[in-house]
């Protein structure tokens, strides 16, 4: 083992190196030793100002412990595996960098509070998480191997790229997360916040990569595009009290399925919408205003409180595979063909309106309007049909067939009010 303490600074000279078991330093304006060290283990103290700094290449090297005072840095840099199995603390706002060509463990708690600062995790394999709490400001990680924090972090913003094989896994507890960015080569995306989640960056995958956003109690705000290639799915979810789901851009999937889930309601605005040619299903508990231009192929939607569903889309054939309404009304439309394949239904006085702009509109399965809800079925432009090929039923409200063409009605079409 080494130990070398210093009243001020401990610098490497040109050449020099240290060869060793454990190597343990304590120095007042900092530590910079950038030269091709080979030792095992690190643990540093630094107490006033000025850098800690360390190269190394020995696989793998174990930090057990740093302490940074002040507003300096803390870079290390190893050729090879790196693990973590002590506290690493800094008390100020300089960033703190582990960079290992290897795998990467974090083993104990990393804290960045006090300034705050910034962490940057770098691994040249897979970046794990045994034991420990990362907390901080901007936490940034890359990996090759894939990324698994699933640990009580406490960081208020989250940045990840993985470019090999392997999932972005991340677990957070603040009160508001805010996610800058996300590049997933190939695997899955899944964050989850205990508060308020929102992104400001692109989060994406490439083909068939699934993503997962959860604000576990809080509200959930998408704000910049969330791309999933291929069949890669979208889950998009809000728990507790009334927590919206607030979408104010573009959350799209080649051909996977959405599912927007909300404690609250789902709002769209600015650039928000979905779009994918696959199934968008959504539930909420005080409505869904999804009035952009959404180009989603299917649609599902169940809302439990009060609160209207509305969905406007632009796809080619937009297909219902049911809508369970509690308390409020069903408005969609669709520019082009509109076909239903599930029940539609509204509880008591809930109204009804389904709109195929410019296209047919096929009534495949049953319509079903609760009290006095209206039923409001249109077409528009050329001679565009309207074809009930399943049961249109209101209790004693108000039926209204409006076609561009003919009116036709086919195996178990009827209307009944």
């Amino acid at each position: 083992n080494v130990t070398l303490t210093s009243a001020g600074a401990l610098n490497e000279l040109s050449g020099a190196f240290i060869n060793g078991a454990l190597l343990t330093t304590s120095s007042v304006d900092g530590t910079l030793f950038n030269n091709p060290n080979t030792i095992s283990s690190f643990n540093a103290t630094n107490s006033t100002s000025g850098n800690i700094a360390l190269t190394n290449t020995a696989a793998p090297l174990t930090i057990t412990g740093i302490s940074q005072t002040g507003n300096g840095t803390v870079t290390i840099n190893n050729t090879g595996a790196l693990t973590t199995s002590g506290a690493i603390t800094t008390t100020g706002t300089g960033l703190m960098s582990l960079i290992a060509s290897g795998a990467e463990t974090i083993g104990a708690n990393i804290t960045a509070t006090a300034g705050p600062a910034n962490i940057l995790l770098n691994a040249g394999g897979i970046l794990n998480q045994t034991a420990g709490i990362i907390s901080g400001a901007l936490l940034t990680t890359m990996s090759s191997g894939g990324t698994t924090l699933n640990n009580a972090n406490a960081v208020t913003s989250f940045n990840a790229t993985n470019t090999g094989l392997g999932n972005i896994d991340f677990i957070n507890t603040i009160g508001t997360l805010t996610i800058t960015g996300i590049t997933q080569n190939t695997g899955n995306i899944t964050v989850a916040n205990t508060g308020n989640l929102t992104t400001s960056g692109a989060i994406s995958t490439a083909a068939n990569g699934n993503i997962s956003l959860t604000a576990v109690g809080g509200i959930e705000t998408i704000g910049a595009a969330v791309t999933a290639g291929g069949s890669g799915t979208i889950n998009l979810t809000t728990t507790g009290g009334t927590n919206a789901l607030l979408i104010q851009n573009a959350v799209n999937s080649t051909s996977g399925a959405i599912a927007a889930n909300s404690a609250g309601v789902i709002t769209e605005s600015g650039a928000g919408l979905f779009g994918t040619s696959g199934l968008l299903t959504t539930t909420s508990l005080g409505g869904e205003t999804l009035n952009c231009a959404n180009t989603v192929g299917s649609f599902n939607a169940t809302n439990s409180g009060l609160g209207n569903i509305d969905l406007i889309n632009t796809a080619s054939t937009l297909t219902i595979t049911g809508i369970t309404q509690n308390t409020g009304n069903i408005t969609v439309d669709n520019t082009c063909n509109l076909t239903t394949s599930g029940a539609i239904s509204t509880a008591a006085n809930g109204n009804i309106s389904l709109t195929a702009t410019s296209g047919v509109e096929t009534i495949g399965a049953a319509v079903t309007a609760g009290g006095s809800g209206t039923i409001g079925l249109t077409t528009t432009g050329g001679t565009n049909a309207l074809l009930i090929q399943g049961a249109v039923n209101s209790t004693s409200g108000a039926i209204t067939a409006n076609s561009a063409g003919v009116i036709t009605e086919s195996g178990a079409g009827l209307f009944g009010t």
